[in-house]
């Protein structure tokens, strides 16, 4: 995270600048107040046993944003990324991800279409 950025705005900043996307995060409704800021929650939390090649090994959490698309191109930022592109949800388990991503991708599109509908007259989310 960047200094002064909660943990959505990070993610936010981190998917427009590998893919070109501007997004907002898909969440329940937060609670208001004048007195405080509330700040979007994370679909889920995952932790896990990693090795990186900088780090070595280590223990890992990441904090999962479900975020729609609303402005943007979807272009690969190199630097940052080897390619991106969009990929039917049906056809993510054929990818070469972690074992895990498959079915947390789906739990999320099911989770965030209760939250998202889709437009009645596209049937676009």
């Amino acid at each position: 995270m960047d200094h002064n950025e909660d943990p959505a705005q990070a993610a936010q900043r981190e998917v427009l600048e590998e893919t070109g996307l501007r997004t907002q995060v898909i969440c329940d409704s937060l609670f208001t107040h004048p007195a405080v800021t509330t700040h979007a929650p994370p679909y889920t939390i995952i932790e896990m046993d990693v090795t990186d090649s900088k780090v070595g090994p280590h223990r890992h959490i990441d904090l999962v944003y479900v975020l729609r698309a609303v402005s943007g191109d979807l272009a690969a930022q190199l630097d940052e990324v080897g390619a991106v592109r969009w990929v039917p949800l049906a056809d993510v388990a054929a990818l070469n991800t972690p074992t895990e991503l498959p079915a947390l991708i789906e739990d999320a599109a099911r989770w965030a279409k209760v939250r998202w509908p889709a437009d009645a007259a596209t049937g676009q989310p």
